[in-house]
């Protein structure tokens, strides 16, 4: 957790249903970074493909967030080495995707760079493709469940097990999400665990603890076990919590929430894997600035001048910028309607009134990596 740096996120919340893709698409126009949530039951469906081609599309990097785990032992009563092929099957399906993507932007840019007789980018191409793929090892990937509160990453438990086994952890986070095994005769992490018939270090050390809290807590309720569990794990649970007025699943989202808060996992993720705005590329800037279909150069100069302000992301002259995400059609005998044109003065105070809002909301010269988006959603004058 980033306990000594203060981040702000703006998070907007975009519905996945195709039925609502244009609003998709307006939240990934604003974004700097997108979480992409799948259902772990539902798996890898129409709409992830089409908010992953949006992503791609927009050039923003996005992390992956695995949803509903709880399902797979609460409803299907999978196995922890059951739930974990499903988890990589899922990724694996993902990465497909990702990977297609990247072969056609590919060729794309190459046919593009002939056609303009420039110099071929290529060699670039591998370092892009690496930050294409969700790893979980490279901590863009959050197993979760939001029902229950909870959420981790593989580092959560790589620095939780390193520490026991006195293994070092770079080996220990390669390994974790594999086919590897731990051998407790030779305190070694082991290759070859599908073909020795071993489990896998994210069934041994990560879903069989899961399991057992939901085992112990809500499908086999077994107190001393869990009290057990409690003790190990050094969590801070009363007895009233513990209690609980008879609500198991409200008992196991309070040892989770406590354990593996899903918050945590969620920021950590993206305050480490997604970018700031003060690195966004100038190219996608100039994109944003424009209609579809339009050039930058044959923007106004007023609005060609704000390029710096935007590419800095702080400045204390900056012009106040407003990005209307969402429009909503309304029959225009419900709007308040005006007889005649706004007087100048009155456009005038409007302004002020706006200019002012954006003072009150102004950084320290030194937040350049604060996202910050005035979303405005109706405005009538």
């Amino acid at each position: 957790l980033f306990i000594d740096v203060e981040y702000l996120v703006n998070l907007i919340d975009s519905p996945g249903h195709l039925d609502f893709y244009g609003e998709v698409s307006t939240a990934t126009c604003l974004s700097d970074g997108a979480i992409l949530v799948i259902d772990v039951v539902e798996g890898v469906c129409a709409q992830t493909n089409s908010a992953l081609r949006l992503v791609w599309k927009e050039a923003i990097r996005p992390c992956l967030l695995l949803n509903k785990i709880d399902r797979l032992f609460t409803e299907l009563k999978m196995t922890p080495m059951e739930a974990y092929k499903r988890l990589q099957f899922i990724v694996e399906q993902i990465n497909a995707i990702a990977g297609q993507l990247f072969v056609s932007k590919v060729i794309g840019d190459q046919e593009r760079e002939e056609r303009e007789d420039r110099p071929s980018s290529f060699s670039d191409s591998d370092q892009n493709e690496e930050s294409s793929y969700f790893i979980p090892e490279r901590g863009n990937v959050v197993f979760a469940s939001a029902l229950d509160g909870w959420g981790f990453r593989i580092d959560d438990f790589v620095k939780i097990w390193a520490s026991k086994l006195s293994i070092d952890a770079s080996v220990l986070r390669k390994a974790m999400w594999g086919d590897f095994y731990f051998s407790a005769k030779t305190k070694r992490v082991l290759p070859n665990a599908a073909a020795k018939g071993r489990q896998p270090l994210f069934v041994q050390m990560i879903l069989d603890n899961v399991l057992a809290i939901y085992d112990s807590a809500l499908l086999n309720p077994d107190d001393a076990h869990m009290l057990k569990i409690i003790h190990s794990l050094k969590l801070n649970v009363t007895p009233k919590e513990l209690r609980s007025g008879g609500d198991r699943r409200a008992l196991v989202k309070c040892i989770f929430g406590r354990w593996l808060p899903l918050a945590v996992a969620v920021l950590d993720t993206v305050c480490d894997t997604l970018p700031p705005p003060s690195s966004l590329p100038e190219q996608r800037l100039r994109q944003m600035m424009c209609k579809s279909g339009q050039n930058f150069d044959t923007l106004p100069e007023a609005s060609k001048n704000m390029l710096p302000y935007l590419l800095h992301c702080s400045a204390k002259n900056a012009p106040t910028v407003v990005f209307i995400s969402k429009l909503f059609a309304v029959d225009t005998g419900l709007l308040c309607r005006r007889s005649k044109e706004m007087a100048d003065d009155r456009v005038n105070g409007v302004r002020l009134l706006v200019n002012g809002m954006s003072k009150k909301l102004r950084f320290a010269d030194d937040a350049t990596n604060v996202p910050l988006v005035l979303l405005a959603s109706y405005i009538t004058v």
